[in-house]
């Protein structure tokens, strides 16, 4: 009898349902782009595609959760006229500063931001953004959560001096910040030498605690990468430009390719000089007295064995971990034909008295690091 009394009404319920489930079959799904930025609209993680298969009913999106980040909108519900969400995210500590004080290591990376990471590896990329990271242990690294400058910038460096702190990056890239916010782009200043390329400059002081930028370098027309030290004025904030050309051992004694990647640390009252070699990137050791000639080789493999002959390794830094020991940092990427697959940062003990090294490891983070560089403080 109920039946039979709405009949009609159950008809058109039916007829209804019906309507709606094939509409939502035969209709088109629906790719929607989703970001994750900062305060500066700097991405902090890689963006995703959600696929959405329902059309005609709104799809729940979630904001994650990133790790020292807040964002002020949790949720989002998806209506069929979206293409693209941006789930904007602020730093939850307001001074930054208190975060670093007391870390035994700091550093700056830059992360690829355009490829995922799959299997603990990444293809290289020139979509890149600059991290600064920290550990008390130096194998455990976490991202200090920010609002990074929203440019391109990879192989960064960076010195504190006084409220603020420099940055400097491949391609002339050269800021500064007191806040950790606000990013101010100043002047990249070649001197007389005038460069082609520049690339992964670093900041390192002096016996005597005085600053300077070591870089790899092309002159105008050249491909054959060679190292340079510039002074860098503390009190201004800018560089004197007297770059001079530092030689010595390998430097001397390479090919058209060059060396690339120059990091500079004082150990021992001696100039410790970290670099590859362009053509089959190996790591380099050299040591001298003084910090841009007369340097002279040391005969140690620091690369570790390579699995494929496709393995290399570039951007080595160091930091003094315990008397006449270093960590060793070096990023680890394999070519397959036109792509290059990184596997990110690892890191070894190396014991500078009998040249004894400990096996590599990778670096634990939560994104796949790339050129780390210790912040000179």
């Amino acid at each position: 009898m109920i039946i039979r009394k709405y009949r009609w009404q159950l008809i058109v319920a039916f007829l209804v349902i019906t309507t709606i489930l094939i509409v939502n079959v035969l209709s088109p799904s629906q790719n929607i782009k989703i970001s994750y930025v900062d305060g500066n609209q700097t991405k902090i993680t890689n963006s995703v595609v959600f696929k959405r298969e329902h059309r005609l009913f709104p799809t729940i999106i979630r904001a994650p959760k990133i790790s020292g980040y807040r964002t002020n909108k949790n949720v989002v519900f998806i209506t069929s006229k979206m293409k693209q969400i941006t789930f904007q995210y602020f730093p939850r500590k307001a001074n930054p500063k208190q975060v670093l004080a007391g870390k035994k290591y700091v550093a700056t990376a830059f992360q690829v931001m355009d490829k995922e990471v799959s299997g603990g590896e990444q293809t290289d990329s020139y979509e890149d953004r600059m991290r600064i990271i920290y550990s008390n242990n130096g194998k455990e690294w976490h991202r200090l959560a920010v609002d990074y400058p929203n440019i391109m910038i990879r192989d960064p460096s960076m010195i504190h001096v006084g409220k603020w702190w420099y940055v400097i990056a491949t391609n002339r890239v050269f800021l500064r910040t007191s806040d950790f916010k606000h990013w101010h782009k100043l002047n990249w200043y070649d001197g007389t030498t005038k460069f082609g390329a520049i690339w992964a400059p670093s900041f390192f002081k002096d016996k005597d605690g005085n600053a300077h930028i070591v870089c790899s370098a092309t002159y105008p027309g050249q491909s054959n990468f060679q190292i340079f030290v510039s002074d860098f004025d503390t009190e201004k904030g800018s560089m004197v430009g007297n770059w001079r050309k530092v030689t010595g051992g390998y430097l001397d004694q390479l090919d058209n390719s060059g060396v690339i990647d120059p990091h500079i640390t004082v150990i021992n009252n001696k100039y410790y000089l970290w670099c590859v070699r362009r053509d089959d990137t190996d790591l380099l050791m050299l040591v001298s007295d003084n910090n841009f000639d007369a340097f002279t080789n040391r005969d140690v493999k620091l690369t570790p064995p390579k699995k494929t002959v496709n393995d290399a390794y570039e951007a080595p830094a160091t930091s003094i971990f315990k008397e006449n020991s270093v960590l060793l940092y070096y990023d680890q990427y394999r070519q397959n034909k036109s792509k290059f697959i990184y596997s990110g940062e690892h890191v070894r003990e190396l014991e500078l008295d009998g040249m004894q090294l400990s096996n590599s490891k990778p670096v634990s983070s939560d994104f796949l690091i790339r050129h780390m560089n210790f912040v000179v403080r």
